[in-house]
């Protein structure tokens, strides 16, 4: 089990593993259209991380990247019995991600802060991968209503051990 994770039930455990495909798959379908482009360039980020990440959260990307890309189909696959558009598909993957705020006091403090800022960078880069011109009109309008997941609270500002 990865350090700063121990208090996390096995379920627990399992949904803060998946809290990037779901990221990945709300900023890219945002749209509308899951375009394949940002998904591909989440398994990029996500691999990266492996090795460049900071060291807190190194391993919990290992984890996540041995079977990220089958996450994401199956995550995929989960919504088609969702909603038929992507308003009501956001909005119900926004419900799954706000259960993090119900594990930030379980993961060490240090450990929350940084996924947090992980999750957040996530989405950006995920949101300015696909489209505009030399990066720049990139992200889509719709993208911009849910990049800056407003969903997930800053454990910065509730966790218990915040100073």
């Amino acid at each position: 089990m990865h350090q700063g994770l121990e208090n996390l039930s096995p379920e627990e455990y399992k949904f803060i593993h998946e809290v990037p495909a779901w990221i990945t798959v709300l900023i890219a379908g945002a749209d509308n259209v899951i375009d394949q482009q940002e998904l591909e360039w989440a398994e990029r980020i996500t691999h990266f991380r492996t090795m460049k990440e900071d060291y807190l959260l190194r391993e919990f990307y290992r984890e996540i990247d041995e079977n990220f890309h089958q996450s994401l189909q199956d995550k995929i696959q989960e919504l088609k019995g969702i909603a038929d558009n992507a308003e009501g598909r956001n909005l119900w993957i926004s419900q799954k991600l706000a259960k993090v705020n119900e594990l930030w006091p379980k993961i060490e403090y240090n450990l929350a802060t940084k996924l947090y800022v992980s999750f957040k960078t996530l989405a950006s880069h995920i949101a300015n991968s696909s489209g505009g011109v030399l990066g720049f009109g990139a992200m889509s309008p719709s993208e911009k209503l849910w990049v800056d997941l407003q969903m997930i609270d800053n454990p910065e500002l509730t966790h218990p051990d915040a100073e």
